[in-house]
């Protein structure tokens, strides 16, 4: 996924040169991976021009020389086993905003912040998260007897269990973690609306500054 961005996103300025990719992955199950897909091909800045997708573990041989002549060759994409398998994914009962906002809590984001994300009020997030603590089952903290602490705390559970049953994977969260932080640097809350930790902002940078 790191490598098609990249391509696209170097080939953006050509606007003569087509990009042609086909994902062939063992991770055809992964919701996460999916999802990734899924914002790629729909990003106009790095959509590329034909895609196709094949399920490394069980496509025949013919299926895949198929769709590598579809999409190289005829320039069509080949999307029929992605769609198929977005409609097996374990986030089929999730709605768009129930699985954004999955992902901005397991990134770290407060409902605050994820209202400012997605331009909703706080108490429309409450709601969306409300409704992921019914669909995933997750106990929240209302039923324990007044006064007497949980075992467990519901928005960490929510996280443990999306993990735990694929709905969100680390490559998923590192590339919505780098991504956070680019829309933060570039259009940022009001200081006086939204507190962003600067060690955060600056993490990325720091460790590009290490490796280099």
């Amino acid at each position: 996924m790191v490598i098609a961005r990249t391509i696209r996103e170097a080939r953006r300025t050509e606007k003569t040169l087509s990009t042609r990719i086909v994902f062939r992955t063992v991770h055809a199950g992964d919701a996460g991976y999916l999802r990734q897909i899924e914002k790629l091909i729909t990003d106009d800045r790095h959509r590329p021009t034909v895609w196709g997708f094949l399920d490394k573990g069980s496509v025949p041989k013919r299926v895949a020389q198929n769709a590598i002549e579809q999409v190289f060759l005829y320039e069509l994409c080949f999307s029929d086993i992605f769609n198929q398998r977005l409609k097996e994914s374990p986030s089929r009962d999730l709605t768009d905003l129930e699985f954004t906002a999955l992902i901005y809590i397991a990134v770290g984001a407060t409902n605050d912040g994820i209202g400012w994300i997605i331009g909703a009020s706080r108490q429309s997030v409450e709601r969306i998260v409300g409704g992921l603590y019914q669909k995933m089952k997750i106990v929240s903290r209302g039923r324990a007897p007044q006064g007497v602490p949980a075992l467990l705390e519901s928005r960490t559970r929510l996280c443990c269990e999306a993990m735990t049953r694929g709905l969100i994977n680390a490559n998923l969260l590192r590339e919505e973690d780098a991504g956070l932080r680019r829309t933060v640097r570039t259009s940022g809350p009001a200081a006086s609306r939204l507190y962003v930790n600067r060690d955060w902002l600056d993490l990325e940078s720091e460790v590009r500054g290490r490796e280099t």
